[in-house]
């Protein structure tokens, strides 16, 4: 396989949540991105390793104003063995963290999440929405819920000792215990506690106005960064008025 590699000054990621999906890979990349070691870019999905070509403007827009060390992604790569192979070519020390959940479950709270984000009809049942997109495997979900097969080419690649495998249960029950397994895996102060918030959870992180969240994201990276940069407060008010509230764990 070729890989394309055009600009190897650009700082780039070396620590990588890969999913699966809907196993709390949002809530992590808050938490592990709290710790003064990590750098977490401004957006949670940088996705510089979906395509042959790595997007290395995106790289420095994301991450070439990092001093640290460790440099987090959080997207979903977890059913992609061509992105496994770029960023072994790209950043061959990297960690990856894997996230898994059992099959049912994560497909309920996939189910439910891309109904309330409206991506499919409220009337469509959970066992309709089963046959439809697990039985044809018209959605990405399904190649996530290959736990063997991807879990293989990770390991095949990066080795056991630099890939780290959590169950969503651990988070969902003791976050903090995982984040300083995590801490301890990445050689970063392992006493660090986060603060533990839930995101994404079901009804979280929903666009209240669709519309706008939608414009928004059609807008230039680079624009983003800018106005965030230059002005914090316009960040908190579009999430106060685009999203729901995070609720605060127990």
């Amino acid at each position: 396989m070729s890989i394309k590699l055009t600009n190897q000054k650009t700082i780039l990621p070396n620590v990588f949540v890969v999913g699966a999906t809907r196993c709390g890979t949002t809530s992590l990349y808050q938490y592990l991105g709290e710790h003064p070691e990590i750098y977490k870019p401004p957006y949670k999905c940088a996705e510089l390793f979906l395509t042959e070509k790595i997007d290395y403007k995106k790289a420095r827009l994301l991450y070439n104003k990092s001093t640290d060390a460790l440099r987090l992604d959080c997207s979903h790569y977890f059913h992609l063995e061509s992105a496994a192979e770029r960023i072994k070519s790209a950043v061959p020390d990297a960690k990856i963290i894997i996230g898994l959940r059992p099959a049912k479950e994560l497909f309920l709270s996939s189910y439910i999440y891309r109904q309330n984000k409206g991506e499919i009809p409220k009337k469509l049942t959970f066992e309709e929405y089963t046959h439809t997109y697990m039985d044809k495997g018209k959605w990405y979900v399904v190649e996530h819920l290959k736990y063997d097969r991807n879990i293989n080419f990770w390991i095949s690649r990066f080795g056991k000792k630099n890939v780290l495998i959590f169950q969503f249960e651990e988070l969902a029950t003791d976050a903090p215990q995982l984040c300083k397994r995590i801490f301890k895996f990445l050689g970063v102060d392992n006493t660090f506690r986060p603060h533990i918030y839930q995101y994404n959870k079901r009804d979280s992180n929903i666009p209240r106005t669709r519309w706008l969240n939608n414009f928004v994201k059609r807008l230039p990276l680079s624009w983003r960064l800018r106005v965030k940069e230059m002005f914090p407060i316009l960040e908190k008010i579009y999430s106060e008025v685009i999203y729901s509230k995070m609720e605060k764990a127990e």
